[in-house]
């Protein structure tokens, strides 16, 4: 809800593998993703999209604070990696960094 309050048109999967099909299928601008979802991981969902897409914003937004899992996700290029329970300025500030030079319409998809 607040993402949508902001402006941002948001598009939800209850599982990674749904997620999945939502990026093939919508292609959004940046991703905000989970590392423990079920049914297929952020981490695995996160590997499937650089095998094709190196380019694709992503952040991981997880309660996992094991620095070997965000050593991981940062190998494999995310644009930004937030601990739940963070304030909301350090994801809104991450979204800013990935779209202040995006030269798009205004419409934003998370």
């Amino acid at each position: 809800m607040l993402l949508r309050e902001e402006g941002y048109d948001v598009l939800l999967a209850d599982n990674g593998w749904m997620g999945m099909e939502c990026y093939r299928r919508e292609h959004p601008d940046v991703i905000l993703l989970d590392v423990n979802m079920p049914v297929l991981d952020g981490i695995a969902v996160l590997e499937l999209i650089r095998a094709t897409d190196l380019k694709q914003p992503v952040i991981v937004l997880t309660d996992d604070i094991n620095p070997e899992t965000e050593r991981h996700v940062r190998a494999l290029g995310v644009s930004g990696f937030i601990v739940k329970g963070q304030p909301l300025r350090a994801l809104m500030g991450a979204l800013e960094d990935i779209f202040k030079d995006d030269p798009s319409d205004g419409s934003r998809a998370a």
